[in-house]
């Protein structure tokens, strides 16, 4: 189990870490104030919807952004999908079409209406699986009410 990505956010409720692995998304959210473990959970993502001859193909987290305004969670992966997340309600919110190349890179605007993210080759495949004619591309996607908050089950 690899170590992908890890992330901080200074939030309301102390500050709260995000551990990304080949395996699964594992949020911590640690308050500072009485450094104990407030609430712990991992949540699988990046992976194929079905089995291949008894396999499951499992793809890395290669980006986190926390949503400015919402604290919900943005997640990218090799897979070439983007995936929105409630932490909190412990909830998928949104998973976008799968494009043609691994998402690399994303994050919002500071009034988090916009999630912008990358698309590129990520070597995750190594230089064989590299192909120089395929372009790199920045999107831009409205989001901000696809990142609400849903209330907790």
């Amino acid at each position: 189990m690899g170590l992908r990505e890890v992330h901080c956010l200074r939030a309301t409720r102390g500050l709260n870490q995000v551990l990304a692995t080949i395996q699964a998304l594992q949020p911590h959210y640690q308050s500072i104030s009485i450094a104990n473990l407030i609430d712990n959970f991992t949540f699988k993502c990046h992976r194929s919807n079905g089995t291949s001859n008894g396999y499951q193909d499992i793809y890395a987290v290669n980006d986190i952004a926390f949503h400015p305004v919402h604290g919900t969670l943005s997640i990218i992966g090799s897979d070439g999908r983007f995936s929105f997340w409630d932490r909190d309600a412990r909830t998928k919110l949104k998973t976008s079409e799968q494009m043609d190349q691994p998402l690399t890179r994303c994050c919002f605007n500071a009034r988090g209406e916009i999630f912008a993210y990358s698309v590129s080759y990520d070597w995750s495949k190594g230089h064989e699986f590299y192909n120089p004619q395929k372009k790199n591309y920045i999107y831009l996607h409205s989001c901000f009410e696809e990142l609400k908050p849903r209330n907790k089950k």
